[in-house]
């Protein structure tokens, strides 16, 4: 087979894959029977949205539960119709971003290698978390890998995929900050200035970065317009909910784990998630994870082909270090980024020396690293996730209905912390 005809078959088997993966997903939809606490919230905005009105707090981006009243009345005949709709479109966003997966690592690493890569995210247990579980977490990930696969090819395509991440988390806005460091020439710059062409310099910009300014009056704009809705509601006195937050609760050295565990994540979660080690006396494998870690974040913005990835994976950890909140979800907002720009940095090292025993060593990673992915996904699903979906099994259909029809309005926000989440649950049924 040509090289073209290797990669068409790839492609297909790659969408296949997807549409398979979907159908497993969606045929798996009640796996996780305690949501995550945030649902109350989608439900509570996603039920004022149906009415064409406005959450008196508008505390999260509003993209998600203006989803979830669309397509809610398509999911009529579930137990919870809100629960089916919110994990229907993470179930949807986990398969393209498969896809998108697939294709940013095929651009730089082939398609054998980048349908491997993009089967391995795909069971890994973040993945499954935020496919099967309502969070807006994967829905985020799948509009920002969009973005990232078209940033050098179409900017069209690029600020409708950050545009509809940003609506989704605040954290899209990252994307344009990546977008515009990529732009940014320092020596064009001077050229212009030692021509005394400023006219010019200024017009170039506005010509370059047309798409650019518009997504800033529109984020700008909407913050603003969440901060004025807010704050005459006697509400949050910030635009944003994360924003929110992330002022109003002190920083914890813990935090910074988004830095220095992102590669320590993909392989030891509980180590590096939930902080159970002594970072002072990490210990051999997590020390050297650790340090993988921050080598490829120093290294990735530096490569020509992960420059762009690189740079949205710093600057996303070093924000996600300020936010209050540790939980595993967050690590799916690097998992499969971090993944490719592991391989591609070793495989472009090992493309200046190939020598035959590098590439026995490179092969050879590679091959013993999959298989331990795959055992750990497998055991991580069968025995971790166990205890998350049978803590589920006492959430009766009444507790639910008795929170969605009693609770008012803006108090659909329950904190998820170690049991509390569950324990409500319990306290509620034994009290209804």
């Amino acid at each position: 087979m040509t090289n073209k005809r290797i990669e068409l078959f790839f492609d297909i088997l790659a969408f296949f894959a997807a549409l398979i993966y979907f159908v497993v997903l969606f045929l798996n939809i009640d796996y996780f029977k305690v949501p995550h606490g945030d649902i109350y919230q989608y439900i509570g905005d996603a039920r004022t949205y149906a009415r064409f009105l406005l959450p008196s707090m508008i505390q999260l981006q509003p993209l998600t539960p203006i989803l979830m009243a669309i397509i809610r009345p398509f999911f009529s005949d579930f137990a919870f119709p809100y629960f089916a709709a919110a994990k229907f479109l993470n179930i949807f966003a986990a398969s393209g971003t498969l896809v998108f997966t697939y294709l940013i690592a095929k651009k730089n690493l082939g398609s054998k290698i980048a349908f491997l890569i993009a089967l391995l995210c795909s069971i890994h247990p973040l993945t499954l978390i935020n496919a099967l579980d309502i969070t807006t977490v994967g829905l985020y990930v799948f509009f920002a890998m969009g973005a990232l696969y078209f940033i050098d090819s179409n900017k069209k395509m690029f600020f409708i995929f950050t545009s509809l991440a940003f609506l989704v988390r605040i954290e899209g806005f990252v994307l344009l900050i990546v977008y515009l460091l990529n732009q940014f020439s320092f020596q064009k710059i001077k050229e212009k200035i030692s021509e005394n062409n400023y006219k010019k310099l200024i017009k170039d910009i506005f010509k370059k970065n047309t798409y650019s300014f518009f997504f800033i009056i529109f984020s700008i704009g909407l913050v603003i317009f969440q901060t004025i809705h807010n704050t005459n509601n006697n509400s949050a006195p910030y635009g944003n909910q994360y924003i929110n937050e992330a002022f109003s609760i002190p920083l914890k050295t813990e935090n910074f784990v988004y830095i220095f565990g992102l590669f320590g994540a993909s392989f030891f979660p509980e180590s590096f998630i939930w902080w159970g080690m002594d970072l002072l006396k990490p210990g051999l494998m997590n020390g050297l994870m650790i340090l993988t870690s921050i080598f490829i974040l120093i290294l990735s913005p530096f490569f020509k082909k992960t420059k762009s990835y690189g740079l949205y994976i710093l600057i996303m950890s070093i924000i996600h270090s300020f936010f209050p909140g540790i939980e595993s979800r967050y690590f799916y907002l690097f998992l499969n980024l971090m993944t490719i720009n592991t391989l591609i940095i070793f495989h472009e090292i090992y493309q200046k020396n190939k020598s035959i025993i590098s590439k026995i060593i490179f092969n050879l990673s590679f091959i013993v690293a999959a298989i331990y992915w795959t055992l750990f996904s497998i055991n991580q699903t069968q025995n971790n996730f166990k205890n998350y979906r049978e803590e589920g099994l006492d959430l009766y259909y009444d507790t639910s209905n008795w929170l969605f029809d009693s609770m008012e309005e803006g108090n659909y926000y329950i904190l998820q912390k170690k049991n509390i989440f569950i324990q409500i649950f319990f306290y509620i049924q034994k009290n209804i």
